[in-house]
């Protein structure tokens, strides 16, 4: 038996805001994944920026010290 047209095309528009809805919560996924990728890499950036500042200061110290 056939599907009348009505239920056809009824059955279509869910489908298609179902994959609308899908598409849109995927480009959001995508944009948060992108978004903790970059945070994590500048804070990462950050962390090793003051280890090698504060290796740099300690070190002037202590040849200070021994210079001295």
């Amino acid at each position: 038996m056939e599907r009348e047209p009505d239920d056809f095309f009824q059955e279509l528009r869910l489908l298609v805001t179902d994959y609308l809805s899908a598409r849109i919560r995927l480009f959001k996924y995508e944009v948060y994944e992108k978004t903790a990728k970059i945070s994590a890499a500048l804070f990462s950036s950050f962390v090793i920026a003051m280890l090698a500042f504060l290796l740099l200061f300690f070190l002037s110290i202590a040849l200070g010290f021994y210079l001295r």
